[in-house]
């Protein structure tokens, strides 16, 4: 949720908003979300993983419907999309199909790392909510980040070895130091 600002959406009742879309065009959408914006320095982390060949999922509660058509301009094709599915009938949304909860969100993270034939030491998990913890204790604790509102709960209840509540330029740092780190360790 920390990805995009706007309190419409990140609030945590954003399933709940679905229910005042029932009977909209699914490419109204568009229209609805347009105002969104990524948070700032989001994108170049993204972009960093592309060129670094990692591949990257986003998973959470927010619909991967809409998720997905935030992203459209940027074309990525490094990153994949998981969430809450949207119920569509004749093109109209019609409800929450399915909500992403932390065993949900577990699930599909599992399914993807084994897609991807990637093993956890490889992977980052980044977290922003409570919902996260099962996420985040996928991968190595070294390898556990916890971002925006959440971070600094995670970081005390030891979730995570590094909380960040500020910018994304300080995460990406974070993320390329100890990817080398890694890379080096790895072949040394």
């Amino acid at each position: 949720p920390t990805l995009f600002r706007s309190d419409a959406w990140v609030e945590a009742g954003v399933l709940d908003k679905i229910g005042a879309m029932a009977g909209c065009p699914l490419d109204a959408a568009d229209t609805i979300l347009r105002g969104l914006a990524l948070t700032p320095g989001f994108a170049d982390l993204v972009d960093w993983c592309g060129r670094e060949h990692m591949p990257v999922l986003l998973c959470g509660p927010v619909p991967r419907q809409f998720t997905e058509l935030l992203l459209r301009p940027y074309r990525w094709t490094h990153v994949r999309v998981a969430g809450s599915e949207l119920r569509i009938a004749d093109g109209r949304i019609a409800g929450v199909e399915t909500v992403c909860t932390p065993s949900r969100k577990r699930e599909q993270v599992a399914g993807w790392m084994a897609h991807h034939g990637l093993d956890a030491a490889q992977c980052w998990a980044i977290g922003d909510a409570s919902g996260d913890r099962d996420m985040l204790r996928m991968v190595p604790w070294p390898n556990r980040v916890s971002f925006g509102v959440g971070a600094m709960e995670a970081l005390e209840r030891q979730a995570t070895p590094v909380a960040f509540t500020g910018g994304m330029e300080a995460l990406l740092r974070h993320v390329q130091a100890r990817t080398h780190v890694a890379v080096h360790d790895n072949f040394s």
